[in-house]
Parts: C-alpha cells; structure tokens; sequence
C-alpha cells in the first residue's frame, strides 16, 4: 500500500508542481504591487494582502527586535520576498 502512494507521488511531472508555484509567486507579486501604494501602514499592508489570501511573515535576527526578512505564504506554498521580487526585501 504504501508503495502505491509514493509511486503515485513520482508520477507527477516536477513542470507541473513548478508551474503552480510560479503561478502562485505572480499572484503574490501582483497583490503586493497593488497593495503598496494604497496601504498607509504595515498593519494595512498586511489586511490588504490577507483578503486575497495571502499571510505576511516577518523574519526576525535571533534574540533580537530586528527584522531580516519577509515571507509570503499563499495556498500553503511559502516564498522568502527575496523569491518574489527582490525589490520586496527589507
């Protein structure tokens, strides 16, 4: 049983599970291209993108206040902002 699972598994075309990351990386792209200019704060940056799904995380520099980085999460697939675009990294 169990081999039929993972042989099931390994009949996916990797194109196919990439195709559906980049889809997802455009939609956050584009959600975060139209949510800066309009947002007036990080907290409605964060809703803005929270109504078409997507949940904001912040990185912070262990034992520290300092943020290090950004993370976007969209259909349970996470993508570091760096991944996204560069331009979107702290």
């Amino acid at each position: 049983r169990h081999s039929t699972v993972a042989l099931k598994l390994r009949m996916i075309p990797y194109r196919a599970i990439n195709e559906g990351s980049s889809k997802t990386r455009q939609e956050i792209y584009l959600a975060v291209q139209a949510a800066k200019p309009t947002a007036k704060g990080w907290i409605s940056f964060q809703r803005e993108l929270a109504q078409k799904g997507i949940t904001v995380r912040k990185k912070f520099r262990l034992g520290t206040t300092y943020v290090e980085g950004l993370s976007y999460i969209k259909d349970g697939q996470k993508f570091k902002a760096s991944q996204v675009d560069r331009k979107h990294t702290v």
